[in-house]
């Protein structure tokens, strides 16, 4: 019952704090690890394809109020709870496109929003999630299109009583036309081993 209680407890105060540090958010989750090994393990590999990184420009992060930001995220999801799932799916199949051949692809640039990107089939429906969050990029141009698609995935995780992933800024837009990557980069379920789903 005590460890419940305070599994809650530090989820909520998790919660309760803007994204906090990597070591400092880390340290928070490590008492929720050996009940939440799922969820973990889920988020793990979300932050492996997001290209998260220690070292990104920490410049950047002062500039861009996420405690604003993940306000407004919340209050999409609250307007319409189907944008929770949404938001990491937006998440996903933009960290999705990651090559590890050539590197190319991933969440950087957040091509996504561009054609022919959003028209390929598993981005169906895609484009409704990014017109949701049009209102708070033009509300906070200080961040990348790459970073608050990322980071609406990591507050719909929280949101919906997942972890709170560690999150940093860093990533920039890739222009109209750039980077976008070919229509057969997410891994599909149906191939029947790791090595086959993975690019």
């Amino acid at each position: 019952m005590f460890r419940t209680l305070s599994t809650r407890a530090a989820r909520a105060a998790v919660r309760s704090v803007a994204p906090v540090t990597l070591a400092r958010s880390i340290s928070v989750l490590k008492p929720m690890a050996k009940k939440n090994s799922s969820s973990m393990a889920i988020a793990g590999a979300f932050l492996v394809t997001t290209g998260v990184s220690v070292s990104l420009l920490q410049a950047q992060e002062a500039k861009v109020n996420l405690d604003k930001i993940r306000k407004e995220i919340v209050d999409l999801i609250d307007d319409d709870p189907a944008m929770g799932p949404t938001f990491v799916r937006l998440a996903w199949h933009s960290s999705g496109s990651y090559s590890k051949h050539d590197h190319s692809g991933g969440s950087k640039g957040g091509t996504i929003r561009h054609e022919p990107e959003i028209n390929h089939g598993g981005n169906a429906g895609l484009n409704l999630a990014i017109a949701r969050l049009e209102p708070v990029k033009k509300r906070h141009p200080e961040i990348s299109y790459a970073d608050l698609f990322i980071y609406a995935g990591v507050v719909a995780i929280a949101e919906m009583g997942g972890p709170e992933v560690p999150f940093h800024l860093g990533r920039k837009d890739a222009k109209l036309g750039e980077q976008v990557t070919p229509d057969d980069r997410l891994p599909a379920g149906d191939k029947g081993s790791k090595p086959a789903t993975i690019n």
